[in-house]
């Protein structure tokens, strides 16, 4: 996509200055040169800190760049698209966002298997640790079998879905992370991370 976008199409109409943003996590592959930034010492950022600071960063990186605050066309996948939605959501996602594309994002979390309402509800609540999904779904098969469950196996060769996993998932992460997506799926909404994530449950 990003390839396709800088070049321009097939016609080579309409070309974009395409940037790639890692969001804060380490990654343990390096196929390609990147210089990472100094990592916190805590893993226990969670999903609003990256719609806080880390799309703010990338934004006010890109704008620095040209001189002065270009909004930017924001295309992300999965996530990456539902940080669009939060960061569009606030006074600087409406001045700094010219347009959201979002792939594979989900709007809502209305419908949940009873597995995931057992999972959600034993994860933890109240710390944070390093935590790595590609690992976790090695060692744990039925995991690997939920995370494959997530594309339609009549659209994707097996083989790309098995490339995404060990290279999409591949990165250290906020157990937080998980914690906050697993928020969305407890109360089938988007929310911010709660002071009191038990009391949260309760109410």
């Amino acid at each position: 996509m990003a390839a396709y976008l800088y070049k321009g199409g097939n016609k080579n109409d309409i070309k974009f200055d395409v940037w790639v943003p890692e969001l804060r996590g380490r990654r343990s592959f390096h196929d390609f040169d990147c210089k990472y930034p100094d990592m916190p010492e805590k893993y226990d950022w969670c999903v609003d800190d990256y719609i806080d600071k880390d799309v703010e960063a990338i934004i006010s990186c890109v704008q620095i760049e040209y001189g002065f605050p270009i909004p930017v066309f924001w295309i992300g996948m999965s996530m990456g698209g539902m940080l669009a939605y939060a960061y569009g959501e606030t006074e600087c996602g409406f001045e700094n966002l010219k347009g959201v594309v979002t792939i594979a994002s989900p709007v809502a979390f209305e419908h949940t298997s009873p597995l995931i309402n057992l999972i959600t509800n034993i994860l933890p609540k109240r710390f944070s640790f390093k935590f790595n999904l590609k690992e976790a779904a090695e060692k744990h098969h039925n995991l690997k079998r939920y995370l494959e469950s997530g594309a339609n196996p009549d659209n994707v060769d097996k083989k790309i879905i098995d490339e995404y996993i060990k290279l999409g998932f591949d990165n250290d992460v906020s157990f937080k992370i998980l914690s906050q997506f697993a928020l969305f799926f407890r109360h089938h909404d988007f929310c911010r991370y709660p002071r009191c994530p038990w009391t949260y449950d309760i109410m």
